[in-house]
């Protein structure tokens, strides 16, 4: 996993300077953002929530001292890396105080840049195993009981263990209750990956943790809550004290209520038939999820659904997916970035909205906009630049039931797209500026360093894309532009060959010769008695 960077200055060079000394790769870091001033900074770090900053002390808006405080104070987390072209002692006080990874002076050298990025890699290094450790605690302490439990159920529950006396001990009960009736609860998180992200630092287990804690709390007696081990999203429960509909239905609600009050979690449920019987639970576990699954989406205020009571009238809603499918299809093969994100929008603000639009009807069309993504990242140019982003998205919206939630991280990757597009497009202007600056100025010694400097490319990049436009090395191109234009003063001029040389930026007379010969076959005074025009 990549650490996240962000680099501010109000001078673009220096900007440049900076993204181009640094060695990201080597480090382990991604460049996410670039900012003009310290108000711009702030806005980059709230929005993107980067791992490390590299900031100049004086920009226009909030800088300096303030500017520490401010980040120091909102994300803490965050390492920091001051840059200043001032030897300022104000400022170094204030930065060491404010336990800073380094304070460089411009012009910045690239090894005590290396060193500093170093630096900041080590101690969010060290944080990050320091999390990773208490994490480990922290579980062990909670799974010790729990886990075996849990492990109980599920081997009950996938038939490895035909045993009753396993399930009762999962359930907490030592032995069976007298007229007990056991009913499987089915709750789906529909914002799951959302409040994970958000409230438990992107950690699915931790919230796990939390809301099976949280409903076995308030089930106290009447049932037991168990994480699902085929997706995170769901929490299966089983009651075990004979409620009948009216009750248990009022029960889950508050159930409902408490999560989203104290989590922001929005639950979905379904409700199988009650059994007499310890081993039927897993049919009225079939019966809970099939329930969920005929559940409308959008329906927002009934969110519980009994399979018993939907049972008759449920209808599938096939041909919808499939409409949905072709449209998504459609505007995938238009190539319009612009028509592919006003298709999603429609999909998705339909699927939000419909009253036969069920979970499992939901779950289908994230999987159809996933397929659809990929064929379109299929046709980029560049895929490589696509696919990290790709993954990313598959695992956030892969089982998401939230369609608000899924409709936003979509726009949000294609509104990366986008960027990147454009980003591409500016690039490749850039490089027929580079070409038409060599066809001005073809008689100067140039250097890949000299058009990086001056058009704020690396080197490697000018070179990769040049050809890729061109169709010819960038050095070739220019000894070729040379070479014609030698050919013009040689049959339509009397000047000499030594001006020639001179005007064309040539080493000497023999250079010239030998490069002259290499193109045309001809030493320049052969070509110039061979093709003289007048």
């Amino acid at each position: 996993m990549k650490y996240r960077a962000i680099v501010a200055d109000d001078e673009r060079r220096a900007r440049s300077a900076i993204v181009k000394q640094a060695e990201w790769e080597r480090h382990g870091i991604e460049l996410i953002a670039e900012a003009q001033n310290g108000d711009e900074l702030l806005e980059a770090v709230e929005r993107e929530r980067p791992d490390l900053v590299l900031s100049d002390m004086r920009m226009p808006g909030l800088h300096g001292a303030e500017l520490i405080r401010t980040l120091r104070e909102r994300y803490p987390h965050i390492q920091l890396i001051i840059i200043s072209g001032y030897d300022d002692f104000a400022y170094m006080k204030q930065a060491i105080t404010s336990r800073i990874v380094d304070y460089l002076l411009k012009p910045i050298r690239p090894e005590a840049l290396h060193d500093a990025l170093s630096q900041a890699v080590r101690e969010l290094n060290a944080r990050r195993q320091e999390q990773e450790r208490s994490l480990h605690v922290q579980q062990r302490l909670n799974e010790s009981l729990p886990l075996l439990s849990e492990d109980l159920f599920h081997q009950w529950m996938v038939g490895s263990t035909t045993s009753e006396e396993g399930l009762l001990r999962s359930l907490g009960l030592p032995d069976r209750p007298q007229e007990a009736e056991y009913t499987a609860v089915a709750c789906v998180m529909d914002n799951f990956a959302e409040v994970a992200d958000n409230r438990f630092h992107a950690n699915p287990h931790l919230l796990l943790y939390a809301l099976v804690n949280m409903v076995n709390e308030l089930l106290a007696g009447l049932g037991r809550c168990f994480r699902s081990r085929q997706q995170d999203s769901e929490l299966i429960l089983i009651m075990y004290r004979g409620l009948g509909h009216q009750e248990l239905g009022e029960l889950l609600d508050r159930l409902g209520g408490e999560l989203k009050e104290l989590l922001g979690i929005t639950v979905l449920i379904g409700v199988g038939e009650s059994r007499t019987r310890p081993h039927q639970t897993r049919d009225s576990l079939k019966e809970a999820r099939a329930a969920l699954s005929w559940l409308h989406a959008g329906q927002l205020e009934n969110r519980t659904a009994f399979y018993a009571l939907l049972q008759p009238t449920a209808r599938a809603t096939h041909h919808q997916a499939g409409s949905i499918e072709r449209r998504l299809s459609s505007a995938i093969d238009s190539g319009s970035l612009a028509f592919i994100r006003q298709t999603v929008e429609e999909v998705y603000d339909e699927a939000g909205g419909a009253a036969g639009m069920s979970l499992a009807s939901i779950r289908k069309l994230n999987a159809d906009l996933l397929y659809q993504l990929e064929r379109l990242v299929d046709q980029m140019e560049d895929q490589r630049a696509y696919l990290a982003e790709l993954a990313a998205l598959r695992l956030a919206v892969g089982s998401e039931l939230n369609v608000p939630f899924v409709r936003r991280c979509v726009l949000k990757f294609l509104e990366s797209v986008s960027r990147l597009e454009i980003k591409q497009r500016k690039e490749r202007k850039v490089i027929y500026d580079i070409r038409d600056y060599l066809e001005q100025e073809y008689a100067r010694k140039h250097s890949l360093k000299e058009l990086s400097d001056r058009f704020y490319l690396s080197k490697e990049y000018i070179s990769k894309m040049f050809k890729e436009e061109f169709g010819a090395n960038l050095f070739v191109y220019l000894a070729e532009l040379k070479i014609e234009r030698a050919k013009l003063l040689l049959t339509g001029s009397e000047v000499k060959v030594r001006q020639i040389v001179d005007e064309l930026g040539f080493n000497d007379e023999s250079h010239f010769s030998k490069t002259f010969k290499k193109h045309t076959g001809y030493s320049p005074r052969s070509y110039r008695d061979q093709f003289r025009l007048f």
